[in-house]
């Protein structure tokens, strides 16, 4: 399998290409500011995102939480869509006009903390 050149300290390793890209996604996600989580374990039950992968169109989001806006990423963080939610704690995302990869969600709360789901649309 091809890899990438990656560098830490003069050290030169080779990795598998979906380590390099994981490897990038991490850098990129790290530059985002605030009360951000990723993903994290005690998060996992108060917010849903589904279905995941995105065949119809449409992703659900549900949260305990109030949201106030979903924002959609590309996976080098540049903003390709804004929503703000009909209802206070779920939405239904139209992702149809987007190509087949990965996205990021990017999840704003009424209690100015953020949230990173990963969607897959097929």
């Amino acid at each position: 399998m091809p890899g990438g050149m990656f560098f830490v300290k003069n050290l030169k390793m080779r990795l598998p290409k979906n380590i390099l890209i994981l490897i990038l996604l991490g850098i990129s996600i790290m530059q985002l500011r605030g009360n951000t989580t990723l993903n994290l374990p005690e998060d996992e039950n108060k917010i849903l995102v589904f279905p995941n992968p995105v065949t119809e169109g449409f992703v659900n989001i549900q949260a305990e939480k109030e949201i106030l806006q979903v924002e959609i990423l590309n996976i080098v963080g540049q903003r390709i869509l804004i929503q703000e939610p009909v209802s206070l704690n779920s939405m239904k995302l139209d992702v149809s006009n987007l190509e087949a990869g990965i996205y990021l969600l990017k999840l704003s709360f009424s209690d100015n903390t953020n949230n990173i789901k990963r969607i897959w649309v097929k």
